[in-house]
């Protein structure tokens, strides 16, 4: 048997207080819910009825009007509260109560108030009340005994906080968790309100049309998800038990403690495209359908609330079950405005209307942050690791502003967007906006002060953009900065430095997928951020306009990729590039951090910073040779030979111990150094990768690399410590001249070490090395077997065809098991087409090696009139033409122009901030050379000399 109870509410009971300036007041009308799944809701706005059909009139049901106050009570208040109950039918009403709380939450007052009412009988009722102090929210309940009753609240002195056009069809404005009252009352004091307000509803009804139905031919899979959930809404896969079993197959430790999670984790994905399965034409209007992907919606959101939080499980709390929270809201958006509105009264609707709109603003303050707990705050999502880039872009946050239907939401959004809208580099990492973002340099950081260039900063960059291109044509629209809109082109730019088509692969910014078998494709990103930004850039600017066009031709491979050489001064990272050839040198600091290291993700990366050249003349050179390489010996790094593992997380990487590392670059050709070694991590004493150090420098010319190391020292005694050339795959064309003899073939079997060889020539696959100054060199071509399980054991054990086996040739200078001022030289010669061009390469002697100590290391190109030094400390260098002195540490390169001047180009490798001016002496003339400052210290600077 159905009953109704009807309640005619004039908004709210009022309550009035002695100081009438202490009046508390509700933000507007609130939708009312009972606390039990025994009946449904409907409100007719039109004659301010609110309905409730009960199928258990044995039952009680209570609503909760809540209120907050304009402001906490500083101090105990005498308040009266009034009201009026009229019941028909011969319904009563029983236990009126009010529960006042402070900042906390925790009750500071409960009182109750029985009242009865017969049969269309009006009762009146008075109720003095103290308020304690601290008090900052109110709660009215109505304890429904028996239905058929309606219920007259008057509110001669109700306020609204909100000024909303239309109230009585406006649905219930949602703040998320933490929001303190400050913030609510800027609402009110906003003149754009109303304007603001009519957007929202415009966007929301925009997102809602927009919404991204999956193609049919995707659709059956989704379709037999939906088709076989069970009775209580869970998918059939998905359910405590089989999740279970699941970790327990895998050997997750603690399976029992992450089963929800994991469940929670994997439904909400399902359920974003179960929404996406539900927008479908076919399936929109399918009331069987509908109510499978609600039920399954409500089962699982559920199951969110109730479980216990864990700062362990942020991800799916802030990122996973919001987004899934704010798809199934937009996909059923008709149904949910009808639920808003009070059109519709089915209790399934209800409840995952109410459910979506609890759990899609946990995405503005999951993890909170207890520093900065309001979530309106910009230092909430400034410099937090959880709050910035990639974990900034993970969020919906436009779309669960749009669910709260909440314009301090998207006010708070647009400023954030605006300010990451600026660069970071090592001196001014404190006070910008995002660290772990874009850098001054053209690329980005990520997780610290890793060159992660794609991923992470990659994602809150598109974010940004995807927020502010959502908000285009409204008020949240102003004038961008054209300058900092032009930042993200730059590092549009320099991120395609680091690709190389058509696969896209280099790993000059390892990620966390990148020892992943086969490519890591990211061109596409170049695209993403050029078409956002085309959004965005005004068409007047047709300069800008056009760069974004090249930047997009670029990132499709309809336009050449860029060529010449750049210098990443904020990542130590150097890359060099020709049509027929890319060289990467990969460095560290004291300022930057190698790769991270994940056992189940990306591990074996510890030396990724620790000068890797990468030689490429095909993109995808190492897409397979990463499976195969010793780790402790990657191309051109000098390290210790040891074992690395697969079984700890350093999520942070590994720093350099010192300060310098820097380069210059003229756009063509350049040069970079740095000092070598690992700085000891307290936290991982065990790994053996400590105690080698050593000077390392790299030339960069037009057809060659000049590679130069000294001061390899290596205390431990621990084992042998290598300086490798290149680990290649072998071809069986390679050869080998030793002493300027005739080349013999390097068979495969091959190990072999040449002593004291002064000049050995060894060319594979079109590249050729030439190492000099009397080096023992180890030379191996030999069958290796693969290593993909164990260093991305997590995506490779899933991908088949793998190969097993791979013919590789190693290339080692051997310095001793306990060297002291060692040193080495060599030359790569990367389009070397034959065994005679790189015989010519050698006998021409164009290269030579001026210095090579911890004090100085320097070459020069006769052809050319190019010097190239880098400066440890203050020093001199003569060379055929010029005579030099600089007194304080700099990369620097001078080059003779056509019309017999010079033009120089120098770097400060320590970044000093303090360091305004350089004096460079030539020949005798003293040039004071302006330096780049905050944030582009390190940057090269410029200058001229006869």
């Amino acid at each position: 048997m159905h009953y109704t109870l009807a309640l005619a509410m004039a908004l709210a009971c009022g309550i009035t207080f002695a100081n009438e300036s202490l009046t508390l007041t509700t933000l507007q009308k609130r939708q009312i819910i009972p606390n039990d799944e025994s009946g449904s809701v409907t409100v007719d706005h039109t004659k301010n009825i609110i309905t409730c059909t009960k199928d258990d009139e044995e039952k009680q049901v209570v609503f909760i009007l809540a209120f907050d106050p304009i402001q906490p009570l500083e101090s105990t208040q005498k308040a009266q509260l009034s009201f009026r109950l009229q019941g028909i039918g011969g319904g009563f009403i029983g236990n009126v109560s009010l529960i006042a709380k402070n900042n906390d939450g925790h009750e500071t007052l409960r009182k109750k108030l029985l009242a009865i009412t017969g049969y269309e009988r009006l009762t009146r009722f008075i109720w003095e009340l103290e308020i304690p102090k601290h008090t900052k929210h109110i709660e009215l309940g109505l304890d429904i005994v028996k239905p058929k009753a309606i219920c007259n609240i008057d509110s001669p002195n109700l306020k609204f906080i909100v000024n909303i056009p239309n109230p009585d069809k406006a649905p219930t404005l949602v703040w998320p968790d933490f929001t303190p009252i400050e913030v609510k009352q800027q609402l009110l004091k906003d003149e754009n309100l109303n304007l603001k307000l009519e957007q929202v509803d415009m966007l929301r009804k925009k997102r809602a049309n927009t919404w991204n139905p999956m193609s049919e031919k995707n659709a059956k899979t989704n379709l037999e998800h939906l088709e076989k959930i069970l009775d209580n809404g869970c998918f059939e896969d998905y359910t405590d038990e089989k999740i279970y079993d699941y970790l327990l197959k895998r050997g997750t430790h603690y399976p029992e403690e992450k089963t929800v999670e994991v469940m929670l984790e994997y439904a909400a994905a399902r359920l974003v495209e179960a929404s996406r399965l539900c927008a479908l034409p076919k399936y929109k209007n399918d009331k069987r359908i509908q109510e499978k992907f609600l039920k399954c919606a409500s089962y699982y959101f559920t199951r969110e609330i109730e479980r216990p939080r864990s700062r362990l499980d942020w991800c799916s709390g802030a990122f996973l079950l919001p987004s899934a929270a704010c798809s199934v809201y937009f996909s059923a958006f008709d149904k949910m405005q009808a639920v808003e509105s009070g059109d519709i009264s089915d209790p399934l609707a209800v409840k995952v209307n109410r459910l979506c709109r609890i759990i899609a603003p946990r995405c503005y303050t999951e993890q909170p942050r207890f520093d900065v707990l309001n979530p309106f705050d910009l230092e909430h999502f400034r410099n937090s690791g959880a709050w910035t880039g990639g974990n900034f872009g993970y969020r919906p946050l436009l779309d669960a502003a749009l669910v709260c239907r909440n314009p301090k939401m998207l006010d708070t959004l647009y400023q954030i967007c605006a300010n990451a809208l600026s660069v970071s580099s090592w001196n001014t990492r404190k006070s910008a906006f995002w660290m772990e973002s874009m850098t001054a340099d053209g690329a980005a950081w990520g997780h610290g002060v890793q060159g992660y260039v794609w991923g992470y900063p990659m994602s809150g960059i598109e974010a940004v953009l995807k927020v502010l291109t959502g908000l285009k044509g409204t008020f949240w629209q102003q004038s961008l900065n054209i300058d900092n809109l032009m930042l993200v082109a730059n590092y549009a730019e320099g991120s395609m430095w680091y690709i190389y088509q058509p696969n896209g692969y280099t790993l000059m910014a390892p990620g966390r997928q990148s020892l992943k078998f086969g490519n890591f494709n990211t061109q596409k990103h170049g695209a993403i951020l050029a078409n956002r930004l085309d959004e965005l850039v005004p068409e007047t600017e047709t300069v800008h306009k056009k760069r974004i066009e090249t930047i997009r031709n670029i990132a499709m491979g309809t336009h050449p990729e860029n060529t010449g050489n750049r210098y990443f001064w904020n990542n130590d990272d150097m890359i060099h590039r020709r049509q027929n050839y890319y060289i990467g040198i990969n460095m560290t600091s004291a300022r930057s951090a190698s790769t991270e290291v994940i056992d189940v993700d990306t591990s074996h990366t510890e030396f990724f910073g620790s000068g890797v050249t990468f030689i490429m003349l095909r993109p995808d050179a190492f897409c397979t040779l990463k499976g195969f390489w010793e780790f402790s010996a990657l191309p051109g790094t000098t390290a210790r030979q040891c074992e690395l593992h697969d079984n700890y997380q350093n999520w942070g990487g590994y720093k350099g111990k010192h300060n310098f590392a820097g380069g210059v670059s003229d756009g063509t050709i350049g040069a970079c150094a740095f000092k070598f070694e690992i700085a000891p991590e307290p936290k991982f004493p065990q790994v053996d990768i400590y105690g080698t150090r050593a000077h390392k420098a790299y030339f960069a010319l037009e057809s060659s690399l000049v590679c130069l190391g000294a001061g390899i020292q290596d205390d431990t005694g621990k084992a042998e410590v290598r300086t490798c050339v290149n680990q290649v795959l072998w071809n069986p064309d390679a050869k080998i001249s030793q002493g300027g003899k005739n080349f013999n073939p390097i068979m495969l079997g091959t190990d072999e070490t040449i002593k004291n060889s002064d000049k050995l020539l060894i060319w594979n696959d079109q590249i050729g090395y030439d190492i000099r100054g009397n080096a023992n060199v180890r030379i191996q071509a030999t069958k290796r077997n693969d290593k993909w399980m164990k260093i991305y054991r997590n995506a490779n054990r899933n991908i088949e065809n793998k190969p097993e086996k791979m013919d590789v040739l190693d290339i080692r200078i051997q310095h001793g098991t306990k060297p002291y001022n060692e040193s080495y030289q060599y030359i790569v010669y990367p389009n070397c087409q034959s065994t005679k061009d790189l015989r010519n390469y050698a006998d021409e002697n164009d290269i030579q090696i001026l210095e090579n100590t911890t004090q100085l290391q320097a070459i020069q190109q006769r052809s050319t009139h190019v010097v190239q030094a880098v400066f440890y400390a203050p020093g001199t260098l003569k060379t055929d033409e010029l005579d030099i002195n600089v007194t304080t540490p700099v990369n620097l390169m001078l080059k003779k122009k056509q019309d017999g001047k010079w033009i120089g180009f120098v770097a400060d490798p320590t970044q000093n901030p303090d360091l305004k001016t350089i004096e460079i002496e030539v020949n005798g003339k003293i040039t004071v050379v302006e330096m780049p400052q905050e944030p582009y210290c390190g940057q090269t600077a410029t200058f001229t000399f006869k």
